[in-house]
């Protein structure tokens, strides 16, 4: 992997450990939700973020809803869909 990414975001995702977190609120993962959507992060922060999503909601497939929602919903309408970050946590 070190081969497809630059020093530092290696080094950052190799600290970066997802865990499930007990309590995370509906407004924290709506924030992860939406600095992924924004990619305002570097790679390696908004890997951590989406990984800490696919950790706290198993069996979601958070990727494919905010990335290729027309696979999520088995529906090629909703590739231009345009959903908020509440929605999609929803």
């Amino acid at each position: 992997m070190h081969s497809h990414t630059d020093a530092q975001n290696f080094i950052r995702t190799a600290f970066h450990q997802e865990k499930y977190v007990d309590d995370l609120s509906f407004e924290a993962a709506c924030a992860l939700t939406e600095f992924i959507c924004k990619c305002e992060g570097t790679e390696s922060d908004v890997g951590y973020a989406l990984g800490l999503l696919e950790t706290n909601f198993a069996d979601a497939n958070a990727s494919d809803l905010i990335f290729w929602p027309e696979e999520w919903f088995g529906d090629p309408d909703m590739l231009h869909v345009d959903m908020s970050t509440a929605e999609i946590v929803a």
